[in-house]
């Protein structure tokens, strides 16, 4: 099976799609979060040769306050699979 997709060309069509407020990026991962409509968005991908891991976390922006801990716990225990 070939590479899915780049980190390159996932943050390129990330950013086209939600036009992220901040982003990071390495070799093999990203993340990307801002807001698209009234709504917080937070993505973290793991990009290996053959798959792809992916959190994505959505949330009214009125209620950022309730879910800010929260998607930071989450996104800090998010682990790449076999990549």
């Amino acid at each position: 099976m070939g590479h899915i997709e780049t980190v390159a060309s996932a943050l390129s069509t990330l950013e086209h799609q939600k036009q992220p407020s901040y982003q990071a990026h390495g070799s093999g991962w990203l993340v990307v979060s801002g807001t698209h409509g009234s709504q917080i968005y937070y993505i973290k991908e793991f990009i290996g040769s053959t798959n792809m891991d992916v959190l994505s976390i959505s949330y009214p922006a009125a209620d950022k306050n309730h879910w800010q801990s929260m998607v930071r716990a989450v996104s800090h225990s998010f682990k790449p699979g076999s990549l």
